[in-house]
């Protein structure tokens, strides 16, 4: 295996290599182009360079630094639309879990190990053992239970947020002892927690009502909905590029004609940003056809004006004719 050598290069280099590679950058634009090295990162304006290449390191044609600048403004943009919609959906799944299985099964719902499937995970810990008269470390795989680590994760989430100000008043009215009610747990954990737990709930009447008010047809869709939407709220808000990226391998899209609600679904295509897309817009069409209607105008104001080839992203040459995106 070859070790890392290429020395660090700075603006001015970079500009000379793009240059060589065939992208036209005038002398009146090089300003402009080395504060937006500068400023955005040349390693993260290289993810865009792809399409606009003929072939590897080389840029078609005609190509020019706006044409990257383009991309990177219409990713940026669709990031925030997609953190926008995924935080409503974060907001209602939430609630609804909450106020669903703390109706059912009481306010502590989710300490029950009985409403919960028994799956296990294997992870890594360090061993100590004796050999010799020395102690020597190793690690090994040990098989453990996936509801009992996410408690333990959930409760170390709550307790990170032990100073919060509700937190802080509950324990001043209750005791120490004193467990938490859900409605404070779910809102101390993340979205990949919160997706977990739903995960591991037994199928159930309030799991199916769950999934339902969702516009999935089962629990088990929903859940490979959830994982997605986790990944890409992972994608959205670290920064990284989102346009052309694959972004989970099991969306699972109904294929009865009944429940359908996109056409032309692949492996490959569900993958991408149309995947998993048009299940936040089957989510809206149930919980808010307002929003549902904003997200689309707005995707497609963004594809618009920022001149996008959407196939990128997964969509197939008819994708409008499909009943969740039709205007």
């Amino acid at each position: 295996m070859s070790t890392f050598s290429k020395p660090p290069q700075n603006p001015d280099e970079h500009i000379k290599r793009l240059r060589e590679r065939g992208l036209a950058i005038s002398e009146e634009d090089e300003i402009n182009v080395k504060n937006e090295i500068r400023t955005k990162g040349y390693f993260r304006l290289s993810g865009y360079f792809g399409p606009l290449q003929s072939e590897k390191d080389v840029f078609k044609d005609g190509t020019k630094f706006e044409d990257i600048l383009r991309l990177y403004e219409f990713d940026t943009r669709l990031k925030i639309l997609t953190l926008e919609a995924l935080e409503r959906i974060e907001i209602m799944l939430r609630t609804l879990i909450t106020d669903v299985y703390s109706s059912a099964y009481g306010s502590f719902w989710y300490s029950e190990k009985k409403l919960f499937e028994d799956k296990k995970e294997k992870i890594e810990v360090e061993e100590c053992t004796c050999e010799n008269g020395a102690v020597v470390k190793r690690i090994i795989e040990i098989e453990t239970s996936m509801y009992e680590n996410l408690l333990k994760e959930i409760m170390a989430s709550v307790n990170k947020i032990e100073n919060s100000e509700f937190i802080m008043k509950f324990k001043e009215k209750y005791s120490e002892d004193s467990p938490i009610p859900s409605w404070m747990i779910m809102e101390s954990i993340s979205f990949g927690k919160i997706s977990r737990l739903f995960y591991l709930l037994k199928t159930s009447d309030e799991k199916r009502f769950i999934a339902k008010q969702f516009g999935a047809v089962t629990p088990v869709f929903l859940v490979s909905w959830l994982h997605a939407f986790v990944v890409l709220r992972n994608i959205s808000a670290h920064y990284s590029r989102l346009w052309n990226r694959k972004i989970g391998k099991d969306i699972m899209i109904p294929t009865r004609k009944k429940h359908k609600f996109i056409k032309n679904a692949n492996s490959e295509n569900l993958r991408k940003y149309y995947g998993v897309s048009s299940c936040i817009l089957k989510i809206f069409e149930n919980m808010d056809k307002n929003f549902m209607q904003y997200f689309k105008n707005s995707f497609y104001e963004l594809v618009s004006n920022h001149d996008i080839d959407v196939y990128a992203m997964g969509f197939p040459k008819n994708y409008q004719e499909d009943e969740i995106w039709k205007v």
